[in-house]
This record gives C-alpha cells, sequence and structure tokens, in this order.
C-alpha cells in the first residue's frame, strides 16, 4: 500500500515537472507575444494607479506623551498645593488617571490649534507655509489607552510633511516643558515659603510652652514655694497643651522636606512632562510598491494567458 503511494507521488511531481517545462516552452515559443502584453499591462498598471491617484498626497504621523513618572509624588504634591494642580498638570487621584490625561490632551489640541501656537509654528518653518495651511494640514487624535495625542500632517511634499510634524513637535513640547519648567522653580519657592512658616510657627510655639513653664515656675516660687516643692505633673500638663500642635506641624514639616528632596533630585519628571518617543514617520495615499508588484502579477498572467492562446492558435493552423 505504501509503496503504491509513493509510487502516486512521484507521477505526480513528474507530471508537474513536465507541466511547467511545457509552459516554459510555449512561453519561449511566443515569447514576443509574451513580452509585448506583460509590457502593455505592466505600463496600463502603473499609469491607472496615478490616474486613480491625481492628487497624490504625503502624510506623516507622530505623537506626543505625557510623563507619569514620579506619579505618588505627583498626587502628595497636588494635595498639599492645590494651586499647583493646572501648571504642573498634576495627578490628583492614581485611581482617575485616565481622567487626567483625557483633560491634558484637551489643553493641548486647544494649544496646538491656537492662532498663536500656529503663528509659532510658521514663524519657526520661516512662515512657510501659512497659519491658514497649517491649521487645515494638522489633524489631531487621542489614544488615551495608550496616553497618545496622534499628530498627522498633509502635504503634497514628502519632505514639508516630515519637516513640519517635526518642526510642530519641537515647538510644543519646547513651549510646554518650558512652562512646566516656570511653574515647578514657583512651587520649589512656594514650597520654601511653607517649610519657613511651618518653623515660624513651630519655634512660636515651643517658645510659647517655654514661656508658661517658666511663668508657672515663677507664680509658685512667688508664692512661696521651694524649687524641691513645685510639682512637676503641672509642667508637664502644660506640654501636653501644646502636644498636637507640635506633633502635626513636625509631621507636616517632615512631608514638606521629603517634597521638595524628591522634587530637586527628580527635576526632569516635573519639567519634561511633554515628549515623543518617535521620529514622524511619512506615508503617501499611493503605495507604488504594491502597485508595482500587483501590475507585475496581472501582467504575468495576462502574458501567459495570451501565450497559451497564440500557442493553441499556431497548432490549429498547422
Amino acid at each position: 500500500m505504501n509503496s503504491e503511494s509513493a509510487s502516486d507521488i512521484k507521477d505526480n511531481s513528474e507530471k508537474e515537472v513536465i507541466d511547467l517545462k511545457v509552459l516554459l516552452k510555449i512561453i519561449a515559443g511566443t515569447k514576443k507575444w509574451f513580452i509585448s502584453v506583460f509590457a502593455i499591462a505592466f505600463i496600463a498598471g502603473i499609469l491607472l494607479n496615478f490616474f486613480a491617484f491625481p492628487n497624490l498626497r504625503y502624510y506623516s504621523k507622530s505623537h506626543i506623551m505625557i510623563s507619569f513618572k514620579n506619579i505618588l509624588f505627583q498626587e502628595k504634591i497636588s494635595n498639599g498645593f492645590p494651586d499647583e494642580d493646572i501648571n504642573m498638570w498634576l495627578i490628583k487621584s492614581q485611581q482617575y488617571w485616565v481622567q487626567y490625561v483625557n483633560n491634558w490632551h484637551t489643553a493641548s489640541e486647544k494649544i496646538l490649534q491656537s492662532d498663536e501656537f500656529l503663528s509659532n509654528l510658521s514663524n519657526s518653518l520661516g512662515n512657510s507655509p501659512s497659519v491658514e495651511s497649517l491649521r487645515k494640514s494638522i489633524k489631531l487624535d487621542r489614544d488615551i489607552e495608550v496616553n497618545s495625542l496622534n499628530i498627522t500632517v498633509s502635504s503634497n511634499n514628502r519632505e514639508d510633511a516630515y519637516r513640519i510634524n517635526k518642526t510642530l513637535l519641537e515647538v510644543f513640547t519646547k513651549q510646554k516643558n518650558t512652562e512646566f519648567e516656570k511653574a515647578y522653580l514657583d512651587f520649589l519657592a512656594d514650597l520654601d515659603i511653607k517649610i519657613t512658616e511651618n518653623q515660624k510657627k513651630l519655634n512660636e510655639i515651643k517658645a510659647q510652652v517655654e514661656n508658661e513653664i517658666m511663668a508657672y515656675y515663677k507664680e509658685e516660687l512667688n508664692g512661696g514655694k521651694s524649687p524641691e516643692d513645685i510639682k512637676v505633673q503641672n509642667e508637664i500638663a502644660i506640654s501636653d497643651k501644646f502636644k498636637e500642635q507640635i506633633g502635626n506641624l513636625e509631621s507636616e514639616y517632615g512631608l514638606l522636606m521629603e517634597t521638595r528632596e524628591n522634587a530637586r533630585e527628580n527635576k526632569d519628571y516635573f519639567v519634561y512632562r511633554t515628549f515623543y518617543d518617535l521620529e514622524p514617520q511619512v506615508y503617501s495615499n499611493l503605495d507604488f510598491l504594491r502597485n508595482v508588484i500587483l501590475s507585475i502579477f496581472i501582467g504575468s498572467i495576462l502574458a501567459i494567458a495570451t501565450s497559451l492562446i497564440v500557442n493553441i492558435y499556431n497548432q490549429k493552423k498547422k
């Protein structure tokens, strides 16, 4: 049984080889027809693609990301410095980070579509294209799942499509990160003020404790009691009266110092919040390579079919 199957496979493979040899022989015998039909079909396919896309456009795609590094301290800063939320784009709660990112992308879109930004972009490009042309050529969409604001620039020139998109990324990230740096420096200044105020309050309370203890001792001594007779419990009671205030201020001081240390050591996390990790990718509405391959394939099929028809015709003539 196995020998019969092996024999069948061998016969089939030999037939395929013979058929291929016959086909190549037919093509060789009608090569003028084969080459002519293939050339006509190939050229027609290429021209058809150009006519199908008379307005060739190039598109460059890129995306802007928002950094989530140091997210734990962003939340702490946001809770301790609510006035810094907007300027520093801080995350108040990790649970709702998607909503914050969505808000930031909305703010970014407004900036990118504003007359002021487009004017700066046009100036950076040498005033060509114009603000209105830039407005029409730039399209924005967002992908919250990957924290991305996608930018697509269209142009009838490949180099311009890339240049506009690349310059847009540079101008926007530089502008936003400059704003973040100013907000960061303002935050550090406010943080130093809070630390100074905290220490001032703490020293005032400690001084008040000492003054009350001294006043208590003085009153007891003036009452005729000797230092040995003065009860220590009263001194402790005076200290306990301020214990909660002192504890709260010391805890606040520890958090403020930790926050300042983290902010200073990780400046880039707070300043370089917007970034792009890939260069703009350029493509066109005409996939030239695909169309060439398709034209070769169709041309080959038509040329083979023509060779077979011509061969049949020639055999009948004989």
